[in-house]
């Protein structure tokens, strides 16, 4: 049986809270089956970032495309996914009170839409969120309460 696995989109952030610059990235394995998952990597021995990695994996729920933002404006950024597999945006954010990621009880995430269709990459330029979906469409998702990750978002077809 053949597969394909790949890691797609780099964005760089401190995810623990340890002052360096970790690597956020998505990987998928596509098979009969496709898994998915966004994770953030940092070198097993900070001072020697030749040596082998650690993967951390923060959500089973991105398979192509994300950024980091911070949304809500306190500081601490969260992560929109836009899935072009599983046809979906997601937006995962910490509730620890120093924005830490390296704790999975932490970590939540909120379906903003379940039925999109399949992304091809996503933007966010506060207080909208951008997704370019299949056959050329842009899909506009603003917020419709004061900025909270329980906030009700609108979708508006472009």
């Amino acid at each position: 049986m053949s597969f394909i696995r790949f890691y797609h989109r780099v964005e760089y952030h401190d995810m623990n809270q340890d002052g360096r610059k970790d690597i956020v990235t998505c990987r998928t394995h596509v098979s009969r089956k496709t898994l998915s998952q966004l994770v953030w990597l940092q070198p097993k021995d900070v001072n020697d970032p030749l040596g082998p990695w650690e993967a951390n994996v923060l959500s089973q729920d991105c398979d192509v495309y994300f950024r980091i933002r911070d949304l809500d404006g306190d500081g601490i950024p969260e992560i929109v996914a836009a899935q072009f597999f599983k046809k979906q945006l997601n937006l995962l954010y910490t509730d620890h009170p120093d924005g830490r990621w390296d704790m999975p009880q932490h970590i939540h995430t909120r379906v903003i839409d379940s039925n999109m269709g399949a992304a091809y990459d996503v933007m966010v330029r506060m207080p909208f969120m951008m997704c370019i979906l299949e056959s050329t469409k842009l899909t506009l998702f603003f917020e419709t309460a004061a900025r909270s990750m329980t906030s009700t978002w609108m979708e508006s077809w472009i």
